[in-house]
């Protein structure tokens, strides 16, 4: 063999290879069954297998010398996206939750590494997208079971959680949400309808075609407005980039079932919506017409060989969704359309309170992301900074749109890499024009679009779940084998046997060696965090702090576990008296607010323990920066209330009222911008015991203004 040509697969290399891939894949599709992965508990888990599968694959790689090579765009664009989550560790706002988004996205470079270089046949890509088809059926069969009662909250299996897998008349099968669980099957319902395209054998078409229509009515029925808007677009642009055969037949595929799932869409939702258990029964036999309906416009397009040219593709196209867009518009007038789907449809405007709050959230993300532009506040920034900056007073951990959290956690910078990313990835994949390959590309392009633009407007990516799924559609999009290589195939500079690629080998090789290791210790101590905070909340305090402390031994950098175990000691200093216990609480609370120093509940407790240890302004002074990092939320004040009535008490206890006076006119002050804030904002919640609290208050000042009075007119007297 010469030093440039490409080494020959062998009979068990590809063996192999194909373990690698079909174990990698095996875990992208048991990943939602774990709520998704939008607990760490259960995410680290995946990321421990993960990384360990694409270890061993990369010292395979290393012992029959097949080197990585570092050539592609989209290859340098993901690393630098995931390298600049790396560099931004020193200065997050919260290291610990910074480090955790490295890990994730650093294990999903290596997973979209790996299925763009395995040597992954084209038809074990259709498979995968059947699989990840009957993959969300399983899963929308699931959910419509809980909704029948048939499925225990309870009860688990293999440690997936089965809780609220249908809730407020909505499928949330097991995402937690089910704005994301129609982003999923909307996916589900392309892959399928491409894999339809591809399929020559009618035993397997069949039950694509009943899978997809299935999952067309998981979709419907999370009611998802987003998902309403996102999926016809991915359609669409799907229909422009396939060849005119293959985009004829998937035209006349979604316009089919959609045209026969209308009809059954109000009888079908009252009886889930009823509990009744004949839905399957109708949502079976609509499936069964679908099937057949898809077959015999399969056999007609197979016969005839029907093909419509693009100018004529495309103004049917057009007219297609002017029709559907103006059936939608008389429908919401009328009574045809159920109850439910309609008002859900009524509401797609910019004034419903959901929409509404959206655009605040992106507000105050922007506010953010200007006070540093460049590269961001680090992995995890938003749920620490979103308090101080918030318009109006809401919880939430995401921004709801995944382009504007980037902007949050990794400035212009981070927004370059991805888009730069996903915009090559098109490019390279559109490449593809001929032959049933192109169909394929093409169709694993639309199922990435339709999760891309669903996620402009939702949650998607905080479920690791959803990543591990959009990586690696996006490593299949642009396999290394594609066009690109072939070109590159004819330069002499391809070279596997290189000296010079034995670098990025290593390098691979180690970081995905201490990806491994940083992931079992993450998912170790995340064990241990669980069940301290659970026996802390408990009152078990010396259980809580001998498990936070074994938590913290093999993850340093979680200031929520500091948190915990400063708690726990303090709890216990406040029963036994012992002071070691209150230094080592002290410096457990100090750790926590180092690691994130913008994070008001770490400024507060902080403050609470100066003033236990009598450093009453030092401890005045966190507590009002804890007020200035979250002005919105109620406990910061009530915090600082509590406080200045403390050192208040105590100066009274000594008989010091100047400086008792003084506290209690200050607590008083922050009481009334406490009440001002509730009649701004009167959805917010304060505490019941306030008004006994400004009573006693307004009492002692009376008393005191009394005494002073008096004293004064004593003196006028003499």
């Amino acid at each position: 063999m010469s030093k440039t040509a490409h080494p020959k697969s062998t009979d068990s290399q590809r063996n192999i290879e194909l373990c690698v891939a079909g174990a990698l894949l095996f875990l992208v599709l048991l990943s939602p069954y774990y709520r998704g992965l939008y607990f760490e508990y259960e995410k680290y888990p995946f990321l421990v297998a993960l990384n360990g599968i694409v270890l061993l694959w990369l010292l395979w790689r290393s012992y029959n010398k097949e080197w990585l090579r570092f050539g592609d765009v989209t290859e340098w664009l993901c690393a630098g996206f995931t390298l600049l989550y790396f560099l931004n560790l020193p200065f997050a706002a919260d290291k610990g939750l910074a480090l955790q988004e490295f890990i994730t996205y650093a294990t999903c470079f290596f997973l979209f590494l790996a299925t763009r270089k395995l040597r992954i046949p084209l038809s074990l890509k259709k498979l995968f997208l059947f699989l990840f088809g009957l993959n969300g059926l399983i899963l929308a069969l699931m959910g419509f079971a809980y909704q029948m009662g048939w499925i225990d909250p309870q009860s688990t299996f293999l440690k997936m959680s089965f809780r609220d897998l249908f809730l407020g008349g909505r499928l949330n099968a097991s995402f937690q949400y089910p704005n994301t669980a129609g982003a999923y099957f909307a996916m589900g319902y392309i892959s399928v309808l491409v894999f339809i395209l591809l399929e020559e054998k009618l035993s397997w078409r069949i039950p694509g075609f009943l899978v997809s229509f299935v999952l067309l009515g998981a979709f419907f029925f999370t009611y998802s407005r987003g998902g309403y808007l996102t999926f016809p677009l991915s359609l669409v642009f799907l229909l422009f980039v396939l060849q005119p055969q293959s985009a004829t037949r998937l035209l006349t595929y979604s316009l089919g079932s959609v045209a026969i799932f209308l009809p059954f869409l109000s009888k079908t939702e009252t009886l889930l919506l009823q509990k009744n258990p004949s839905f399957f029964g109708y949502l079976i036999v609509a499936s069964v017409i679908f099937a057949v309906f898809g077959e015999l416009a399969t056999q007609f397009f197979q016969k005839r060989s029907v093909a419509i040219n693009r100018k004529k593709l495309a103004i049917l196209i057009s007219t297609a969704v002017m029709l559907l867009i103006l059936l939608f518009v008389i429908a919401t007038k009328s009574d045809i359309l159920p109850t439910h789907f309609a008002q859900r449809i009524k509401d797609i405007n910019l004034q419903t309170h959901s929409v509404m709050e959206r655009f605040r959230f992106y507000k105050d993300a922007l506010t953010i992301f200007s006070l540093r532009p460049l590269n961001g506040w680090g992995g995890g920034a938003w749920k620490t900074l979103y308090f101080k900056f918030q318009s109006a007073p809401y919880f939430t951990e995401s921004t709801h749109n995944f382009y504007v959290q980037i902007l949050v956690e990794s400035g212009i910078l981070g927004v370059i890499f991805f888009l730069g990313l996903f915009i090559f990835i098109f490019k390279k994949a559109l490449q593809f024009d001929s032959g049933r390959e192109q169909v394929l590309q093409k169709g694993i392009l639309g199922t990435l679009l339709m999760g891309l633009l669903h996620s402009l407007i939702d949650v998607n990516f905080s479920l690791g779940a959803f990543q591990l799924t959009m990586w690696s559609f996006a490593g299949l999009a642009v396999p290394e084998r594609g066009i690109a290589v072939e070109k590159t195939r004819k330069r002499k500079e391809y070279a596997y046997q290189s000296k010079m690629h034995i670098i990025p080998t290593t390098f691979s090789v180690i970081a995905s060696l201490v990806l491994l290791v940083l992931c079992l210790m993450i998912s170790q101590s995340t064990n241990y965090a669980i069940r301290a905070e659970y026996y802390l909340n408990q009152g078990h305090w010396a259980r809580a702090a001998s498990l936070a402390e074994k938590s913290l031994r093999f993850n340093p950098w979680n200031a929520e576990t500091h948190f915990i175990y400063s708690n726990a000691l303090r709890s216990r200093f406040l029963n036994e008296k012992q002071p070691f216990l209150k230094a080592k609480s002290f410096e457990e609370a100090q750790k926590a607010y180092r690691l994130a120093p913008k994070n008001y509940k770490y400024i507060q407790y902080l403050g609470f323990l100066y003033v236990e240890m009598g450093k009453f302004e030092t401890g005045i002074s966190y507590l009002e920066r804890a007020v200035q990092n979250a002005p919105l939320v109620p406990a910061t004040y009530e915090g600082l209330i509590s406080a200045l009535k403390s050192i208040g008490d105590f100066y009274s206890a000594r008989g010091e009222k100047t400086r008792t006076i003084d506290y209690y006119k200050r607590a008083e002050e922050v009481l009334t911008k406490l009440y001002q804030l509730k009649e701004k904002y009167p959805q917010i919640k304060i505490s019941n015991n306030l008004a006994e609290f400004a009573r006693e208050l307004k009492k002692y000042s009376e008393q005191s203004e009394e005494g002073e009075n008096t004293k004064n007119e004593r003196g006028d007297l003499e």
